[in-house]
């Protein structure tokens, strides 16, 4: 990693994808110290092991700032990732943003939707993880879903939840579409929203 991240041919980037490379907090950390990665535009970092260490220095790092893309799925566990990443001033640009299979809750769910930071973003991907139907019911309220386009919530643990409580948050957000396929959600839930929202909720 410390001849990638010594590399000058890496000021030349806009995207750089490392999924898959089996990387760990030292890694990333050596990465985003890279003087030559201020063009950055997008960066992939899914299926690779990192702790709260590792995001953290992810987004604390000032080499980041033009990231619009982040991917970091099947990379972390928990709310307590998610929370380093809505509290990063440096991920400012951020509009795509790649979470899915992570373990993340309803309590990270709400921290990255109410973020005073991440207000730019425009798709926010969580498929695969922990979140109910009360982090769903919750983004009826949130700070930061006037701006997003795209939610994907698929494969999560939602299945009390309410057509009314879809509802809330797709009136309230009318460019905003989300996806909600699980297994799990009631039939007559599935006939209400289909019905309802045809081209802007899956379930």
């Amino acid at each position: 990693m410390a001849l990638l991240a010594g590399c000058p041919q890496l000021a030349c980037l806009t995207g750089l994808s490392l999924a898959g490379n089996c990387l760990n907090d030292q890694h990333v950390r050596i990465l985003v110290d890279s003087p030559y990665l201020t063009r950055l535009s997008a960066l992939g970092l899914s299926m690779n092991r990192l702790s709260i260490d590792g995001v953290e220095a992810l987004a604390s790092s000032p080499r980041l700032q033009s990231l619009t893309s982040l991917g970091l799925s099947d990379t972390f566990g928990g709310d307590v990732g998610a929370q380093a990443l809505a509290d990063s001033r440096q991920l400012k640009s951020l509009r795509g943003l790649g979470l899915g299979s992570n373990g993340i809750g309803d309590e990270g769910l709400l921290a990255l939707v109410n973020s005073r930071h991440l207000t730019r973003l425009s798709e926010l991907w969580l498929g695969e993880n922990l979140i109910t139907h009360l982090g769903v019911r919750g983004l009826a309220t949130a700070r930061n879903l006037r701006r997003l386009r795209v939610l994907s919530l698929f494969d999560n643990p939602i299945g009390r939840i309410r057509a009314s409580d879809v509802a809330a948050v797709l009136d309230s957000n009318p460019n905003l579409r989300v996806d909600l396929s699980s297994k799990s959600i009631h039939s007559s839930v599935r006939r209400s929203l289909r019905r309802r929202y045809p081209e802007r909720v899956s379930v």
